[in-house]
């Protein structure tokens, strides 16, 4: 069993996180020159939300593939889905997966952004999946039949039957994080943003 992870180009959101990040760097430098500035903190303090929230909710959403386990990496939480528990799953605007009844979402994988294309906006290599789907097939209906395909793989590996009780039981291994550096941030920098305003 390997941990590591495969992970699949995001389809959209990467250029706006990019430049939400740039603009709070910008400001950030502005503000550190002039810090005798009137609105210096509640400007610095709006600049660290807005990099915090361009970070989390456009560039940190990924999806990863290992061996056994799907991995949703979300704006404020990963999740760890075992590929031979996966029931289902579709996408639209997100990618949506379903696993001992529950449902979980990824909004790095949508239909409707970028469909042919496989490789991140920011320039990255395109990875396994993008490279062998044929170039008229959507990337995102690619990426949809490339996890299939790795739940087929991983219940055989598992010698589990889709719909048997160890299919279930294995759904009850799915594990959340929580994004604590994420969260940690968007509350210091919202608090920091509405006591300045109250100064």
């Amino acid at each position: 069993m390997t941990d590591e992870h495969d992970w699949l180009p995001p389809t959209g959101g990467r250029f706006l996180g990019f430049v939400g990040l740039t603009l709070s760097v910008v400001v950030l430098v502005l503000v550190a020159r002039s810090p005798g500035d009137r609105y210096a903190l509640t400007s610095a303090a709006a600049a660290g939300f807005v990099g915090v929230l361009s970070w989390a909710a456009l560039l940190r959403p990924r999806v990863g593939l290992s061996e056994r386990m799907l991995v949703m990496r979300n704006m404020l939480e990963t999740v760890h889905l075992p590929l031979a528990a996966i029931e289902n799953l579709a996408c639209g605007s997100v990618l949506l997966v379903r696993a001992g009844g529950r449902r979980y979402a990824s909004p790095a994988i949508g239909a409707s952004l970028r469909k042919t294309y496989g490789r991140s906006f920011g320039g990255g290599q395109p990875n396994e999946a993008a490279r062998d789907r044929t170039p008229e097939q959507p990337y995102a209906d690619y990426v949809v039949d490339h996890i299939k395909q790795r739940c087929k793989d991983a219940r055989t590996l598992e010698g589990v039957q889709p719909g048997s009780p160890e299919q279930e039981a294995l759904a009850g291994q799915v594990r959340k994080e929580r994004a604590l550096p994420e969260i940690a941030g968007l509350l210091v920098t919202g608090a920091t943003f509405v006591a300045s305003l109250l100064l």
